[in-house]
């Protein structure tokens, strides 16, 4: 998660004044804050430019100091322990949310607050809503559904999976010597979600633009939107991220930021969906593989995710 390089943030939560550090706001990757942060969630602002949260400040120093510690002093009310699970379903803090959820003394008798906790979720998080309808739709039929009774009464299951790697090395001979890295001919791309009433299946060949030049082979530049003096400088991740996921349409696009989106936030995903009325809700997850690197070999795994979202009526 990469956050704007602004160090000090001023908040205004509720009409309360808060500032803080990007860098704190930024601690947990998955959270709501740090997706807005970065930019991937839309803000709003004040009439001084803060960032508004249309929510009660309350709690808000305790949240922002367990984003600086990791760690906190929940209190002894079981009130105000359902107040702040309430918070750390909005802001989608798991870690918090788990603290509170193991406190002995907590008595879970609040469920009106946390679905309308998850309904606000739904609302503001377009890739949870996007999980949510991918998953009923490849179910179940056409989504979204506001009224569950529609669909017919059955247990369930869809299977996602998600597998990207390079492979076809170049001879040793041809790679990069003064980068010593391996150069891929091409990448392999399956997403694939399948349900009782839909599949949806994109599998596709990338082939890598290779240029020669005085003896030497490089990524040809032109087709990933640099200088053609910085093609030695092009690295083979650069190069999948173009024709795995900048390249992609917008439906495939869609597809595979739902299946990552699901396997990083199963829990978000479970409440969603036990929110549009879903029962027995479990998602287990069969592989979990994401590399940020190649190695070298003959073919290199780059994501291999496959996992199930197992539900009924």
């Amino acid at each position: 998660m990469v956050c704007d390089p602004e160090p000090i943030v001023s908040l205004n939560v509720g009409g309360q004044k808060f500032t803080t550090s990007r860098e704190t706001l930024c601690k947990d990757g998955s959270s709501m804050l740090a997706r807005m942060f970065s930019g991937a969630l839309p803000s709003r602002r004040d009439e001084k430019g803060r960032v508004f949260l249309d929510r009660d400040p309350k709690h808000f120093r305790l949240i922002l100091n367990y984003l600086r510690d990791g760690d906190i002093c929940l209190p002894v009310c079981s009130v105000e322990l359902q107040e702040i699970l309430h918070e750390a379903l909005f802001y989608q803090l798991d870690g918090l949310r788990l603290m509170v959820s193991s406190q002995e003394r907590w008595l879970p008798n609040s469920a009106v607050q946390l679905r309308t906790s998850i309904s606000e979720q739904l609302q503001n998080d377009c890739q949870l809503q996007n999980a949510v309808d991918l998953i009923v739709d490849c179910a179940f039929g056409t989504a979204p559904y506001k009224d569950t009774s529609q669909i017919p009464a059955q247990s369930t299951c869809v299977d996602v999976a998600v597998r990207e790697s390079a492979y076809n090395p170049l001879h040793p001979q041809n790679q990069l010597q003064q980068q010593d890295e391996t150069l891929y001919v091409a990448f392999q791309q399956r997403i694939q979600i399948k349900g009782e009433t839909k599949c949806e299946l994109f599998d596709a060949k990338h082939e890598s633009h290779l240029l020669h030049h005085d003896g030497q082979l490089s990524y040809d530049p032109k087709p990933y939107g640099v200088d053609h003096a910085c093609r030695f400088h092009i690295k083979t991740m650069q190069v999948y991220r173009h024709h795995c996921v900048s390249a992609l349409s917008a439906k495939h696009q869609r597809w595979r930021d739902c299946a990552l989106y699901i396997v990083k936030n199963i829990n978000a995903v479970k409440w969603g969906l036990d929110l549009c009325g879903f029962r027995d809700v479990a998602i287990p997850v069969h592989s979990m593989q994401v590399n940020s690197t190649t190695d070298g070999a003959q073919s290199a795994v780059l994501v291999n995710i496959r996992f199930s979202v197992q539900l009924a009526l």
